[in-house]
């Protein structure tokens, strides 16, 4: 990962999680396969912390793969 950045690579939305434990075990399946990722949480109030969903970003050219290994193991769009 020498030189390489978040701001680097063009990275694409790969799903939006309503629920973020589900996000989370998406992150940890991309990551278990060698695909950078990045998880966005959201928050609705302060009051009522991880349920804001969250969204799970993968580089452009990693989508097609991240799409597959997620449908395979059941974790598609819940959205």
């Amino acid at each position: 990962m020498k030189g390489e950045s978040l701001y680097d690579e063009d990275w694409k939305l790969l799903r939006h999680y309503p629920n973020q434990t589900v996000a989370a075990m998406a992150v940890q399946l991309l990551t278990a396969e060698g695909i950078p990722v990045y998880k966005l949480d959201g928050t609705i109030g302060v009051h009522l912390p991880g349920l804001g969903g969250s969204k799970v970003f993968v580089r452009g050219c990693d989508l097609d793969l991240a799409e597959r290994l997620l449908s395979a193991e059941g974790l598609s769009e819940e959205t």
